[in-house]
């Protein structure tokens, strides 16, 4: 048994919480871990992806672009016909797109911030750009002198349509005026100024709206024809046969017409000529289109190639980085999981037994500084101090209950409870202690008072049957002067009262024999006829009288007072045989009387079976008391360790049955001894009755 005081608290080892110090992995912290490794590497994945989309944006910008090349070189060669025309805004749209066209083509070659353009990536995409450029090289001289020429050709076919007008008519005037002067080979050559003006308009306009060569050469034969005739009129042509004009006056109008026909002339030359050169470019740009449209392509191809493989490049990559990163979360978590899982079931197993009461169980290995093994840790902590509290209960049962429980902490509620159970069963011990003290008092008091009682009824009893016996000796002696005192309900009380009775009843009768006998003696004279017959009577009278003795003598051996009555009335009896009629009346008398005292005696049997009943009903209850004791130590004996303290209070229960049993067994000895004196008594009265009764009859 352990010493008073010691405590609950298990002892300071590495499976005690207290002692148990939390490891740098702790679950949280694996868990934390896993988690981390696991978003790190997605992290990383979805940052390889996110680069490698944003390098794919960019391809893809440089593949939008270099694709909206390829409608640009369309675009230009539509703008240039569009142009030529006499669309003013299709120049413009001529101009913006060879601007956009190099801008873009220079920025997928060396890369550009605005647009966003890296530089070539590849040394094919290289190279395909720069056989783009190459190739765009000449297209955008074209394209340039298309843009600057283009406009001074409009202007000039514009000044050359708008003079024409004028000039055909200032040309139709001058031959009409010419016709009237009768000029026959002057009124015939000047014929040709309204013609050429008209073919240089028609030729011009053919030129330059439908590229037509021909008709720029007409235009410019038109000019050289003009020219001619114009000098061959102010100067003379002897090949054309002309002679120079002497007319003031005509010749101020050819003059002027020649004026007038000068900045047509220049025009429609710049305009032949520029026509001509942006005519030739028109036709270069067609012609390289398509190569350059195809170069393109090509280039766009190998982009897009590149961007595909980049692509493909990225998600086999992605698929491997999420297979590894998938395959190592999942060894960390099974192997986290699994070691979490096995020290659980652990616990778990240990605690299904714990709360099925099997508290014979080894600690459990505490192998990981975690939280898992911080449970086990408490595990065995708890097993140990319910051991503890387990041993402290036994010390209680066994009558130890000064067993105090330490408290691990100021919530340890079971600790508490314990001491209170503790201070309980230490006042129901001293509560018990002090109820048996005082039951064995009152048990004492009580046969100390009973004995009391039955000293001074055996003293009182003593003393009425010493006055009965003395009355009745002193009238066995023939002296009936005695007086009995004796008196009461009881049945010596009642014995005494019927004893008083007969004494009276048998001087009474005395008195009527001793006066019977005097008038029997005066009368003695005149019944001597009858003497004969009275002696007879006496005789009998005598033998009666003398069976009544007898009887008298047996009441004597069963109870003296009894018969130190009977051997008085024997002596009555015998005194008064000389009459027979007194004779009778004495002996009714001395019937009634014992069948007085039978009654009485009678009921004092009725009263001692009475307590023989109640002896009776004591004694089941001692039986069973004496059985629920019995019951009790079986319970405490299958209690075990935990009800020995019943079974001690069980053996106390038992044994006080037990002494039940053994007084109730003594008082039914003594009322049975009692029944049987009574019953004795009872059967020698009756007998005295019935002699009496004979003797009365």
């Amino acid at each position: 048994m352990e010493d008073a005081g010691i405590g609950m608290a298990p002892a300071e080892d590495s499976a005690s919480p207290e002692s148990f110090r939390l490891g740098k992995y702790t679950i949280s912290v694996k868990l934390y871990a896993l988690s981390f490794g696991l978003l790190f590497a997605f992290a990383c994945i979805m940052g390889y992806t996110v680069m490698t989309l944003s390098k794919q944006r960019q391809d893809a910008n440089s593949i939008n672009l270099a694709g909206a090349q390829r409608m640009l070189t369309q675009r230009m060669s539509k703008a240039v016909m569009r142009a030529r025309l006499g669309d003013d805004q299709a120049l413009q749209e001529v101009i913006e797109a060879r601007q956009r066209f190099s801008t873009v083509l220079a920025g997928l070659r060396q890369g550009d911030a605005e647009l966003e353009l890296p530089p070539a990536p590849t040394e094919e995409i290289s190279r395909d750009l720069e056989h783009v450029e190459q190739l765009w090289t000449p297209f955008a001289e074209k394209l340039d002198l298309i843009s600057s020429r283009w406009p001074a050709v409009q202007q000039a076919a514009s000044e050359v349509s708008t003079a024409s007008g004028p000039l055909y008519q200032q040309a139709r005037d001058l031959e009409v005026l010419i016709e009237n002067k009768g000029r026959g080979r002057i009124a015939k050559a000047t014929r040709r100024l309204s013609a050429n003006v008209h073919d240089l308009e028609r030729n011009l306009l053919l030129a330059l709206q439908r590229g037509d060569s021909g008709a720029g050469q007409r235009a410019m034969a038109a000019l050289a024809a003009q020219d001619e005739l114009l000098a061959g009129l102010l100067e003379g042509d002897s090949k054309r046969g002309l002679k120079k004009i002497s007319d003031r006056r005509l010749r101020e109008k050819i003059e002027s017409f020649a004026q007038a026909w000068a900045p047509v002339a220049a025009a429609a030359r710049v305009a032949v000529e520029g026509g001509a050169e942006v005519e030739e470019a028109i036709r270069f740009i067609a012609d390289r289109n398509i190569e350059l449209l195809k170069t393109m392509n090509q280039a766009v191809g190998a982009m897009a190639s590149r961007s595909r493989a980049k692509v493909d490049r990225m998600v086999r990559n992605g698929l491997i980085a999420l297979l590894v990163l998938t395959v190592a979360g999942g060894i960390g978590s099974v192997w986290t999981i699994r070691e979490l899982a096995r020290t659980l079931k652990q616990v778990s197993q240990r605690m299904e037994k714990l709360a099925q009461g099997d508290l014979r169980q080894q600690p459990l290995t505490v192998s990981s500084r975690d939280e898992a093994g911080l449970l086990a840790a408490v595990y065995n902590s708890l097993l140990e101090n319910l051991q503890r509290v387990i041993e402290r209960v036994r010390a209680i049962a066994d009558g130890d209950p000064s067993v105090v429980f330490e408290a691990q902490s100021e919530g340890d509620m079971l600790a508490s409870a314990l001491n209170d159970m503790s201070a309980a069963l230490r006042r129901a011990g001293e509560e018990q202690a002090e109820r048996e003290r005082k039951a064995a008092e009152e048990k004492a008091r009580i046969e100390r008072e009973q004995a009391e009682r039955e000293l001074k009824a055996a003293e009182t009893l003593q003393r009425k049957v010493d006055q009965l016996l003395e009355v009745v000796d002193r009238a066995a002696r023939g002296d009936l002067t005695g007086t009995v005192t004796v008196s009461g309900t009881d049945a010596i009380g009642r014995l005494g009262t019927g004893i008083a009775k007969l004494l009276e009843n048998l001087k009474a009768s005395l008195l009527q024999i001793a006066g019977t006998a005097r008038h029997l003696h005066e009368a003695g004279s005149r019944l001597s006829s009858v003497s004969d017959r009275i002696n007879t009577s006496s005789n009998s009278t005598a033998e009666r009288v003398n069976i009544v003795s007898g009887a008298s003598e047996e009441v004597n051996q069963s109870m003296r007072s009894v018969a130190a009555g009977s051997e008085e009335m024997t002596v009555t009896i015998k005194e008064i045989s000389s009459s027979t009629a007194d004779a009778a009346t004495v002996a009714g008398r001395a019937v009634e009387i014992s069948a007085q005292t039978q009654e009485t005696v009678n009921q004092l049997g009725t009263r001692s079976e009475e307590i023989g009943q109640v002896v009776k009903v004591i004694n089941s209850i001692a039986e069973q008391t004496n059985l629920l004791a019995l019951n009790a130590t079986i319970e405490a004996a299958r209690a075990g360790e935990a009800g020995k303290g019943f079974a001690v209070v069980a053996n106390e229960v038992k044994d006080l049955a037990n002494e039940t049993s053994k007084a109730t067994e003594e008082i039914s000895e003594r009322i049975c001894a009692i029944q049987n004196d009574t019953q004795a008594t009872v059967d020698a009265i009756g007998r005295i009755s019935k002699i009496i009764g004979e003797i009365h009859d």
